[in-house]
C-alpha cells in the first residue's frame, strides 16, 4: 500500500484555529507528522495547531477558509 504524504516537515501550511468560539486561519510551518490509529495523517504546526490533514490543516489558505464556511452553513 502506498500512502501519499501531502507535505513535509518545514512546509508552510494553513491551520484552522478556534479561539473564544471563533475560527480563523493561521499560517505556520509543519514541525511534526504522524498517523493516528485510524491511519489519518495528523500534522503539528509549530506554535499554531495540531490536526488532521484536510479537516483542520490544509495546503493553502483558500481551502482552509472554504472549510470554515462549510462548517458555518
Amino acid at each position: 500500500m502506498t500512502i501519499d504524504i501531502p507535505c513535509k516537515i518545514g512546509d508552510i501550511v494553513y491551520a484552522i484555529r478556534r479561539y473564544n468560539g471563533e475560527r480563523s486561519v493561521k499560517q505556520g510551518a509543519v514541525s511534526q507528522m504522524f498517523f493516528t490509529d485510524d491511519m489519518e495523517l495528523c500534522i503539528v504546526v509549530a506554535r499554531v495547531a495540531r490536526g488532521l490533514w484536510g479537516k483542520t490543516i490544509f495546503g493553502n489558505e483558500e481551502e482552509a477558509r472554504q472549510m470554515i464556511e462549510r462548517r458555518r452553513g
